[in-house]
């Protein structure tokens, strides 16, 4: 019933309603529960009861009203259920004097909808008193169809028709008492409408009907807690009625019980004592099997867990004897410990892995079993330790123990076939007696003080890996593995190298993050070095290293070098890496390195760019950011081959005039200088992709930037002021970054740019006068770029009329939508649809009195200096034409006042005059007597009536002359005209 009136009372809480409205009928059927015996009442009984109470209503109506009171839904009503449903079928008025409306409305709409179909309508016209008269000459289907929305008629709908067809208003309104106040207005219109007064007392009674309505929902609502709380009461009394009624029925039955038996006092004890021994022994068996129940159980759930530990161990013995051929792999399958024995097979196994495990440790008679092992790998265990028994392998070629827990290692000298020992990522603390036949070591991430002094007999050593470790010098005997290519020792604590270090083997010597401070002479020995790197360091010169002809890289980050008297002449060198120096100068040297292709200078003290530097023509990356660099040389753009360059964070002021000679490079970052515009052969750059310009001084997008395939462009932080619509022809584009600059208007042809555009913090004023949302303003763009073409030569060509004052808005509009409808690719019937639209229609409006106001429609892009000294001539010369109008209408006002001041004057003489004439009438006509006044009126009154009895007399003569000519017209022949009057002769002739 939530949507009973939307109107009238939508301020009333309707929530539930349904209930509380059906028990306000309990007082009047209370009578009929009690002709009921039965607990629960069936749909048959419940017709007939209906039936007796000589209540009418529907087969329908009837079983509706029962499945809403169904609330268990048995097809069975308890009494409480009963008597509201035979509330809902009540159809008498509370009110003994008239008819409830709302009640009634109430009763038939059994679906709670909140409004009746046509065969509840139908039934509640039949109910008796609703109806006080006919309803003129209409059926009832045809009433409904006229009221009714949907099939549905609503409350206030059924009001309406009742008092307009069902009932006579006046007698309704004295049933009720209502007071009919009627102002002398109302009066007089009901004297000149005939309809008013039935139509005033209509929209009484409705009124009066809404607001008791009203009122009686409100009871409703009041009432509501009231009967939900007599419901539960009803129900927990009937609950203890039934408990009352069961409890009787067995304590009689133990009565029959007792009474049948019959026996005599003391058997009756001798029961009670029997009972009483039979329940403790009951209770003690209960218990005792409680207690083996338990017990079982703790003792199953722990054979359960030896039988899954040794199911687990078979598992584990099975996958190792499954794979015992020639290869064991058991890594990653979360194995904590290896069985201990093993078969026969395992003699031939040649490679075993155990990697990625939980094993802590390694059973001893495995390695008795694995006599041909060749390769052992345990890496990623939890192993503490390895058993001496390992010496047993003599076969064994690399062993693999990284990432494990080991804290020392056993002898290894007796393994005559070991190449490889991986020991990466442990606690060792020393590195044990080893085999001479060794040509790997890898002892990285340890706890390594010092390398033993043998390390030289290591005569076959090619590798050695020492990195991340706490060794403070390296043994003399070093210098005796001559067969030694590699060796890192990165992380150390070294102060200084050996003076004899001169492994002339040597190709890879990594040196980085220590605290070495010189290179030794030895190092000029060393003529196959190819790779050094001893960056962190505090190394200042590389004179040691001049002759290391045969360098391919050289790393050197973060020293204190000082390039300006010593370079290594390696015509090789492929890679240097001089970052975060002090070198001020780069030496002219520096073109003898003709195959370099990767040069870092980031972050030193440079201010000038050599002229030789143009020799590196094989230079493919360039860093010399973070320096102090003005210029560069015309020399630069020699190096053909760079692909990338990065000249950020200096001092730049421009670039070579031959900059377009890169042809090759694809990234340029110039950020953080001092630039205000590119070299004009920057447009030959057809290769490049990504290009930083931000923090620089440009005033003005360079239109050579638009004819490039650079997919990221960032010009933050610049103070360009205006933007080219040429931006719209960069189609490769993928991130425009124009943020924090001078910009002012954008283009409307960059309306499509709007992923790709960042313009944040940039003073846009001429589109956000709309929006400070530059989503908003885009959407703004889009729309107003299918108008503003059309919109600015529309104006070009009808300037001339607006000068002349004739030009209006509905020629302007007109013009502009033929413009749209021939732009191509417009489609002429959605152009003027979309035209119509209430944004066009007002940004067209804006438009026009724009271009009325300054002469010339707004401006979204870049203009040149004669244009914008042409429209401002314009806007002056309409400013003159404005000022001019306006003395003009200022005189004309002028004027206008003049002229209405004087007709004024004349008008007040005229009015003067008037009332004279006035004053001298009335004077002569209290002159007259009252006698003559009187005859004067009776002899105009006479008039009256002669005029008005001359009037029906002369209808009255054209009636008879109509109805001659009439008979002349259809009775041609007297004889047969008929003798009865027209009045009396019968209907069908």
């Amino acid at each position: 019933m939530e949507t009973l009136f939307r109107d009238e009372t939508s301020k009333l809480d309707l929530q539930n309603i349904d209930e509380s409205m059906l028990d306000l009928y309990a007082s009047r059927v209370t009578s009929k529960l009690n002709e009921i015996d039965e607990d629960t009442i069936d749909f048959a009984e419940f017709c007939n009861i209906i039936n007796d109470s000589n209540s009418v209503s529907s087969w329908k109506r009837k079983k509706a009203i029962f499945e809403i009171n169904d609330l268990n839904g048995n097809g069975k009503l308890l009494p409480n259920d009963l008597e509201i449903a035979l509330m809902m079928i009540d159809l008498a008025p509370s009110n003994i004097r008239y008819v409830n409306i709302f009640e009634v409305f109430c009763s038939y709409d059994v679906e709670n909808k909140a409004s009746l179909n046509f065969a509840q309508f139908r039934e509640l016209i039949g109910t008796p008193n609703v109806m006080s008269k006919s309803l003129r000459n209409k059926t009832a289907h045809e009433i409904f169809q006229i009221f009714a929305i949907d099939g549905r008629l609503s409350f206030s709908a059924l009001v309406k028709l009742w008092s307009q067809y069902c009932v006579d208003v006046k007698y309704e309104l004295s049933l009720r008492e209502i007071e009919e106040n009627i102002s002398s207005f109302d009066k007089a219109r009901e004297c000149l409408i005939p309809w008013f007064r039935s139509r005033r007392r209509m929209s009484l009674l409705q009124s009066f009907v809404l607001k008791e309505s009203q009122s009686y929902m409100e009871k409703l609502v009041e009432l509501r807690e009231e009967i939900v709380d007599a419901r539960k009461r009803a129900t927990s009394k009937r609950d203890i009625v039934k408990r009352q009624k069961t409890h009787l029925k067995r304590v009689e039955s133990r009565k029959t019980l007792i009474v049948s038996s019959a026996p005599n006092r003391s058997d009756c004890k001798f029961l009670h004592e029997r009972r009483k021994k039979k329940y403790l022994s009951k209770r003690r068996c209960a218990v005792d099997n409680l207690q083996i129940r338990t017990a079982a159980l703790e003792s199953k759930e722990r054979d359960t867990i030896i039988l899954d530990r040794i199911h687990r161990q078979k598992k584990e013995e099975n996958h190792v004897v499954q794979n015992a051929m020639d290869r064991i792999n058991i890594s990653s399958q979360n194995i904590k410990s290896l069985p201990s024995a093993y078969p026969q097979k395992l003699h031939e196994v040649k490679i075993f892995d155990a990697s990625r495990n939980q094993i802590s440790t390694f059973p001893p008679s495995v390695f008795y079993h694995l006599i041909s092992l060749r390769k052992l790998v345990l890496s990623r265990n939890r192993l503490t330790s390895l058993p001496h028994e390992i010496s047993h392998l003599a076969k064994l070629e690399v062993l693999l123990l990284d990432q494990n827990e080991l804290g020392h290692i056993p002898p290894l000298k007796d393994l005559e076939s070991l190449l490889v020992l991986d020991v990466t990522s442990n606690k060792i603390t020393r590195i044990p007696v080893l085999n001479n036949t060794l040509k790997v070591i890898l002892a990285s991430s340890n706890l390594l003080q010092e390398l033993p002094i043998n390390l030289g007999d290591l005569s076959n050593l090619e590798y050695l890996q020492v990195n991340n470790n706490c060794i403070s010098y390296l043994p003399e005997s070093i210098s005796n593995l001559t067969h030694l290519h590699r060796l890192e020792i990165c992380s150390n604590e070294l102060r200084a190298l050996p003076s004899n270090f001169a492994i002339s083997s040597l190709e890879v010597l990594r040196l980085s993050y220590n605290r070495v401070q010189v290179l030794p002479e030895s190092l000029k020995q060393m003529k196959k070095l190819e790779v050094l790197d001893f960056s962190e360091n505090n190394i200042s010169r590389l004179e040691n290293i001049q002759s290391c002809v045969s360098l391919v890289s050289l790393e050197c980050k973060n020293c204190q070098l000082d390039l300006s008297q010593y370079l290594p002449m390696a015509e090789g060198l492929e890679l240097a890496d001089l970052s975060a120096n002090s070198i001020a100068v780069l030496p002219k040297e520096i073109a003898l390195w003709r195959n370099l292709c990767f040069l870092n200078l980031q972050y030193n003290l440079l201010e000038e760019v050599p002229q030789e530097i143009g020799a590196l023509y094989n230079l493919q990356t360039l860093n010399v950011s973070h320096n102090k660099i003005r210029t560069l040389p015309n020399e630069f753009c020699l190096m053909t081959s760079l692909l990338k360059l990065d000249f950020s964070y200096n001092l730049l002021h421009e670039l070579p005039q031959n900059f377009g000679a890169l042809q090759e490079l694809t990234t340029l970052n110039c950020r953080s200088n001092s630039l205000s515009g590119l070299p004009p052969t920057f447009h030959r750059l057809q290769e490049i992709k990504e290009v930083d310009l931000a923090f620089n001084t440009f005033q003005k997008f360079d239109p050579c930037l638009t004819h490039l395939p650079i997919r990221h462009l960032n010009l933050e932080g610049n103070q360009i002021s205006k933007l080219p619509s040429s931006v719209a022809e960069m189609k490769s584009i993928d991130i425009l970054n124009l943020n924090h600059n001078q910009i002012k208007a954008i283009p409307l042809e960059l309306a499509d740019l709007k992923q790709k555009l960042c313009l944040e913090s940039n003073p846009i004023s001429d589109i956000t006068m709309y929006s400070k949302d530059l989503n908003q303003v885009f959407k703004f763009m889009q729309k107003e770029r299918f108008i503003y073409t059309a919109v600015v030569e529309e104006w070009n060509v009808k300037k001339e009329f607006f000068m002349k004052g004739k030009l209006l808005f509905n020629d302007f509009y007109k013009g502009v939508l033929w413009r749209v409808e021939n732009t191509e690719n417009v489609d002429g019937e959605q152009a003027e649809y979309t035209l119509q639209s209430e944004f066009y229609q007002k940004r067209l409006r804006e438009l026009f009195f724009h271009c009325k106001l300054h002469g010339n429609p707004p401006v979204y892009e870049y203009l040149d200096e004669s244009t914008i000294e042409r429209r401002n001539a314009e806007a002056s010369i309409l400013e003159e034409r404005r000022s001019r109008r306006a003395e003009e209408a200022k005189d004309l006002d002028t004027q206008r006042k003049a002229d209405e001041h004087d007709k004024y004057l004349g008008d007040f003489h005229n009015r003067q005059m008037n009332a004279l004439d006035k004053i001298e009438r009335k004077q002569k006509l209290d002159k007259k007597s009252k006698l003559e006044l009187l005859e004067e009126v009776q002899r105009r009154l006479r008039n009256k009536e002669q005029h008005i009895l001359k009037q029906s007399i002369q209808k009255k003569d054209d009636e008879k002359q109509f109805k001659k000519f009439a008979s002349k017209l259809f009775n041609e022949n007297p004889a047969e005209q008929r003798l009865l009057p027209v009045e009396i002769s019968p209907c069908w002739k």
